[in-house]
């Protein structure tokens, strides 16, 4: 994508754009409670398995109610599980844009690319003169 060249379609410009979409997910992240290192020691378990895990295990709980204990509410479970995948359903979105900010990040950044590459040959070959001049100037007062 050309510097500047953003689709015709966009309502708003695309600094505007991210302007409010930072706006918007820096007040919907306070929403969420954060887990820390010392809050995850009160998780029984909070690995990569558990989401799966507990879906599972609510399946099996719903195929054989019997022999679920009484303190456990398939109810609460369902209520448990339901949130999980509105969860996930909202996640999904917010990781396609994580993707397509990375990559207009990417492509951003290549479109600088040759004239960054530019100043960084021309710093190097400064420093190569100097050097070069350095080294002349010694050689000289040696003579």
């Amino acid at each position: 994508m050309p510097h500047g060249k953003f689709d015709p379609h966009l309502r708003y410009s695309p600094r505007s754009l991210f302007i409010c979409f930072r706006a918007y997910t820096g007040k919907l992240i306070h929403a969420f409670r954060a887990i820390t290192p010392a809050s995850k020691s009160q998780f029984t378990r909070h690995g990569e398995g558990t989401v799966d895990f507990v879906k599972e295990a609510l399946i099996k709980a719903k195929l054989q109610p019997e022999a679920i204990p009484g303190r456990i509410s398939i109810r609460d479970l369902e209520q448990k599980v339901e949130l999980i995948e509105r969860i996930e359903e909202a996640l999904r979105p917010l990781e396609v844009m994580r993707e397509k900010l990375a990559q207009a990040a990417l492509l951003t950044a290549s479109e600088v690319y040759v004239p960054c590459l530019s100043i960084h040959n021309a710093l190097k070959l400064k420093e190569i003169k100097e050097a070069s001049d350095k080294l002349t100037e010694i050689e000289t007062l040696k003579d």
